[in-house]
């Protein structure tokens, strides 16, 4: 009977090992979770810094269209003068 006993409560502490195991697990899962949405999401997160890029990169895009447009302009105006 004592054994029935032992081998009870050896069964409940490994119950209370593997629940407390998937609580531990659990929470560290959350605090992943909310770092990483934190880091996608956030103020300096992913798509902001995205947005970022894209716009620095629409309106140096632009400048150098300009300025290229510039370029061929002159161009076309001193090939103009060399054939007059």
């Amino acid at each position: 009977m004592k054994m029935l006993i032992e081998n009870d409560n050896r069964i409940k502490n490994e119950k209370a090992i593997t629940l407390i195991s998937l609580v531990v697990t659990m929470v560290v899962i959350i605090i992943l979770a909310t770092i990483s949405i934190e880091a996608v999401l956030g103020e300096d997160g992913l798509f902001k810094n995205a947005r970022e890029v894209k716009e620095r990169n629409a309106n140096e895009t632009k400048t150098r269209e300009d300025e290229l447009n510039r370029i061929i302009k002159q161009y076309n105006n001193e090939i103009a003068k060399d054939f007059n």
